[in-house]
């Protein structure tokens, strides 16, 4: 079933599926497997190890940013409209639905529900120690940062 965000961008015409190109509210994205973001955090983990990590955490920090940069700019979006905005794409992006766990002045802790790259991530490599994926920890830092105007550590859960 497609989702109420997506039908409403489709009927309003915000996005666009051409040949070409992918675009919502006026940004271009791209279409990959799940399963190869995943391999990728993996492969860019085991090489470098911490750098690694923060690596794809960096990279998560820059999806966010982007698209947040691109809303303020391109539609002078703030408060409760960005915020939902933000968190209705990366809902559509298959990352999963987001629930605030535990919020203090420096920290928080995310509960992703129904998150495709944990179910892949899981079922080839196990538990994790640390979270299943870092992508998604960085884009809620830049995320919390944007929001909040504080720096935060943020945690993902996944079940």
């Amino acid at each position: 079933m497609i989702s109420v965000f997506l039908s409403k961008l489709l009927t309003s015409r915000q996005a666009n599926f051409t040949d070409e190109n992918i675009s919502i509210f006026d940004l271009f994205f791209t279409m990959q497997p799940i399963e190869s973001l995943v391999e990728l955090q993996r492969s860019i983990e085991k090489q470098y190890e911490r750098k690694g990590l923060e690596i794809m955490l960096n990279f998560g920090k820059n999806i966010s940013h982007t698209i947040i940069s691109h809303f303020k700019k391109r539609f002078d979006m703030k408060g409760d409209q960005l915020k939902n905005v933000w968190l209705n794409m990366f809902s559509l992006s298959g990352f999963g639905k987001l629930e605030l766990v535990k919020l203090e002045s420096n920290s928080a802790v995310f509960q992703t529900d129904s998150s495709t790259i944990a179910k892949i991530y899981l079922s080839k490599y196990k538990q994790q120690k640390q979270p299943v994926c870092t992508i998604i920890c960085g884009m809620l830092e830049s995320y919390m940062k944007e929001i909040t105007g504080k720096k935060y550590c943020v945690f993902e859960l996944t079940f």
